[in-house]
């Protein structure tokens, strides 16, 4: 899926959606961990990491984003319902 611009709505692909992808990761790495900016530029740069054909890297960076979620959010019927649908989708990179 590609990486919409903030001010264009230009959508990215490839390249240049990595390239985006990565600064908006190193952007939020000041924030804590369980910030939805933080786990959404994550997802981001997993999908963009696959996209290029970086599985390992992409496989560990989506592991982190669901044991963050994991941790922050277990407590929820909701969320836990929906970390086992991305528990099992992650698994199969």
């Amino acid at each position: 899926m590609p990486i919409q611009g903030f001010k264009c709505k230009e959508p990215y692909t490839g390249l240049h959606m990595l390239g985006l992808a990565r600064e908006l990761w190193r952007r939020v790495q000041g924030l804590p961990e369980a910030t939805d900016a933080r786990m959404v530029a994550g997802t981001h740069l997993g999908n963009a990491l696959v996209s290029q054909g970086s599985y390992a890297e992409a496989a560990k960076l989506h592991r982190t984003i669901y044991d963050v979620r994991a941790e922050h959010l277990s407590r929820s019927p909701f969320f836990k319902k929906n970390l086992l649908f991305f528990a099992t989708f992650s698994e199969s990179y």
